[in-house]
């Protein structure tokens, strides 16, 4: 993932689920290499999302099904989908009221 500006707050956002009737699945989101997130999957697609800092202006966005290491002969199928990133906002960040 490209164009970022170092320092700045990002939102990476992705929609999950375990294979149905399958052994659960557990997946890593890492952002250039920190771990960001553990995801304990259910078998029904949710929306996941947090907020990272930008440390340069680019980063590896990857996700490991870390439940597949355990269980190698076990199917933990983990499926990804609908997956986004943009720059983290806060609406109306200012404390005047009314907005001077």
């Amino acid at each position: 993932v490209t164009n970022f500006v170092p320092g700045s707050p990002y939102t990476v956002s992705f929609v999950a689920a375990n294979r149905p009737w399958f052994h659960p699945c557990t997946l890593h989101v890492n952002v250039s290499g920190s771990l960001s997130q553990i995801v304990p999957l259910t078998t029904v697609f949710e929306r996941y999302e947090y907020t990272f800092v930008a440390s340069g202006t680019s980063a590896v966005l990857r996700f490991t099904n870390v439940a597949n290491e355990a269980n190698s002969n076990l199917d933990t199928t983990c499926f990804v989908d609908d997956i986004y990133v943009e720059e983290f906002t806060v609406a109306n960040g200012g404390f005047e009221t009314p907005s001077l």
